[in-house]
């Protein structure tokens, strides 16, 4: 009951979930509050009168009764009829079935002569619409507050509405190319030969997506030269990987002979005659394995 009753009024004041709970905590609180009393007198007053009418056992035209939610006065009443016993025996629902009373309705009019309420029930009631009027009220002032902040931004916000509603109608447009009658005119014929784009895995990519048999064909082509490409460079690599590999052992032993040198150049020195002999050597190694190297000699 308590969940019903709260569905009706607080999607209402909470605009349909716009306004968060942080800040409202106060006034929500207080409203959850008055359900709960809401539904203790619920539960107190008139359970007892349903279950009172289920256990009673007779033939056509027996007691009726509910609970039932007035949406229209916005009141949780009971709704019965021939629930009144004929002998009062203190029964169980007999002292609640004493304390009911017609239900009103706010211009002071009787609903009907099978609604009924009690006054605990009615106490608990105006005590939730006044936090429900509470928290209404809440929503509203942080709503003026809001509108006082975007006062001064208020033509930037409808520009940018009106951008986005012309390009929301532009994209409609777009997706409806295809024409409702065809009359050859120009396009057509190239609109006959589109089809859905099909990924990798045979799938449509989107409805909106689209190409042709042609296009197709030298996509394809094109991924082979490019396959090809790249399979030929593998190939020059492994080639040249091959012939690098036998000269491997012979670089090295030139790249230390030259390190060598240069080390002795600069901290001994040498003769030039056995220095140009040392290089003379080094030199020819590198030559003969087409190994070039630059030596800068100081005078």
């Amino acid at each position: 009951m308590v969940k019903m009753i709260q569905k009706s009024v607080l999607l209402l004041l909470f605009l349909k979930g716009r306004v968060k709970r942080i800040h409202i905590e106060e006034e929500f609180r207080e409203a959850e509050v008055a359900a709960e009393a809401l539904s203790l007198a619920v539960t107190e007053d008139f359970l007892p009168i349903i279950s009172r009418i289920k256990a009673t056992t007779a033939p056509l035209g027996g007691p009726k009764g509910e609970i039932l939610y007035a949406r229209e006065h916005e009141a949780v009443w009971f709704k019965g009829k021939r629930f009144m016993p004929s002998v009062w025996a203190g029964t169980p629902g007999e002292e609640q079935i004493r304390h009911l009373k017609p239900a009103i309705d706010s211009k002071g009019g009787k609903v009907g002569e099978e609604w009924f309420t009690t006054a605990k029930v009615e106490d608990a009631l105006t005590r939730y619409h006044e936090a429900g009027a509470k928290e209404k009220a809440k929503v509203l002032e942080l709503l003026r507050g809001l509108s006082s902040e975007l006062q001064e931004k208020v033509n930037i916000l409808v520009f940018a509405s009106m951008l986005l509603i012309i390009a929301k109608a532009l994209f409609a447009h777009g997706k409806r190319f295809m024409p409702s009658v065809w009359a050859g005119t120009p396009g057509e014929e190239q609109i006959r030969h589109l089809k859905p784009a099909i990924d990798s895995k045979g799938r449509k990519v989107g409805e909106e997506w689209f190409t042709t048999a042609k296009v197709e064909d030298a996509l394809t082509r094109y991924h082979e030269a490019g396959a090809k490409a790249k399979a030929k460079v593998l190939e020059l690599l492994r080639g040249l990987s091959s012939e690098l590999q036998a000269k491997v052992n012979i670089l090295v032993f030139a790249s230390m002979l030259l390190i060598i040198a240069k080390a002795l150049f600069a901290h001994v020195r040498l003769e030039t005659n056995n220095f140009i002999y040392l290089f003379r050597i080094t030199s020819q190694i590198c030559t003969e394995f087409d190994v070039v190297f630059h030596v800068k000699l100081l005078v």
